[in-house]
């Protein structure tokens, strides 16, 4: 029982073995194609390949050998045109050099440039003449019929005329009245911008002085007039009118001084 057991038993492990060592020739023979089919296919790879190689070689080559053919040519083309024509070549003649003597110069005397003085023409100054400013027909000067010229810059009215009062009501009248009353006079400035001031006088250790101002009027429009109305001694005088324009000045002392009457219109010159 145990030999038949035994005998059973070696059958397989024989069976066994023969199945592993069939697999393992299997497996030999499958790699030896692989390797074999492998290796044709490399083989067929480079005869497609070696044919485009050889071409290329080729052209490389030609490309190669054409520059140094071109570059050969040049040269002998260069040779021939700088060899010398020995047939027609003659030597030139040489021409000896001609030395010319030349005179001593006499160093010129130096002259430096003469400068023109510039004489400058003497001018004459130029005179100042005062414009004269416009006057309207409706101002005080025109409506009380004076004449001014460009250097007189008022006038002062005496005793005014009856056509010449009618016209104040016209005109802006600023007045000055003393108590006692003799005389009547109109200070009538041309600009405007004027000023008409009245001082009071004082005789002071032999001199006539200024006591103050005792009225003061700023000519604003050409319409504005100072009537004034006081009293005009023989002797010391009272009263001073000074006129202030913007193109002068102009004192006068209010004195009969003996003289007699004043004429009707007294003009204002400035100095």
């Amino acid at each position: 029982m145990k030999g038949k057991m035994y005998q059973s038993i070696q059958s397989r492990v024989s069976q066994i073995g023969i199945s592993v060592v069939g697999l393992t020739v299997v497996a030999l023979c499958a790699s030896v194609l692989t390797a074999k089919v492998e290796s044709v296919q490399a083989k067929e790879n480079d005869k497609l390949v070696e044919p485009i190689l050889l071409e290329a070689t080729k052209i490389k080559l030609i490309q190669d050998e054409t520059p140094k053919v071109e570059i050969e040519e040049k040269e002998s083309v260069v040779n021939e045109e700088n060899q010398p024509d020995t047939e027609s070549w003659e030597p030139e003649a040489v021409e000896s050099p001609t030395v010319e003597v030349s005179e001593p110069i006499a160093p010129q005397p130096v002259v430096e440039n003469e400068v023109t003085p510039i004489i400058e023409e003497e001018r004459e100054p130029e005179v100042m003449v005062a414009e004269e400013p416009v006057v309207s027909d409706r101002s005080a000067v025109r409506l009380l019929g004076l004449q001014m010229n460009a250097n007189q810059i008022g006038a002062l009215v005496h005793r005014p005329s009856s056509s010449q009062l009618s016209v104040l009501n016209q005109l802006n009248v600023a007045e000055y009245h003393e108590d006692l009353v003799e005389e009547h006079l109109l200070i009538v400035p041309k600009e405007v911008g004027s000023t008409v001031k009245l001082y009071r006088l004082k005789f002071e250790a032999g001199d006539l002085v200024e006591d103050g101002v005792a009225f003061e009027k700023y000519i604003a429009s050409e319409n504005d007039v100072v009537s004034l109305k006081c009293y005009i001694p023989d002797g010391i005088p009272h009263l001073k009118i000074v006129v202030e324009s913007p193109s002068g000045r102009v004192e006068r002392i209010l004195t009969a001084d003996g003289v007699g009457n004043r004429p009707a219109i007294e003009y204002l010159s400035a100095y």
